[in-house]
């Protein structure tokens, strides 16, 4: 399987592993999931690429929790080993990413996040 672009464009940014940049972008996916209707979630997941593969790793790496279990998205962060600063990182690139290819998925995403 090859590195979505983003994860790649992420690991490049921030000095991050590819599991920490997946998980990440999975952390920040899944809290929307917790708080968007499945109708919203869905546009977002059919805009990006890999969406459900974001989601599928930071489940993984999060042991299945809701990252409303963790305190958030920044506790979501360190348990993958990432700074909690790093959400106001991450998130823009996540958000541009997310806009090439869905304007509405951007703007449902950054309602949430």
């Amino acid at each position: 399987m090859t590195t979505p672009e983003l994860t790649t464009s992420i690991t490049k940014a921030m000095g991050v592993t590819t599991a920490q940049a997946t998980g990440g972008v999975g952390a920040m996916l899944q809290a929307a999931a917790e708080k968007l209707n499945a109708q919203d979630m869905q546009t977002i997941t059919k805009a990006v690429p890999g969406a459900n593969n974001y989601l599928e790793a930071a489940q993984k790496a999060l042991g299945g929790a809701k990252i409303s279990e963790l305190g958030g998205v920044e506790g979501a962060f360190k348990k993958l080993g990432l700074t909690p600063e790093m959400v106001e990182q991450l998130k823009p690139q996540v958000l541009d990413y997310v806009g090439k290819y869905s304007p509405s998925a951007r703007g449902l995403l950054a309602s949430v996040l």
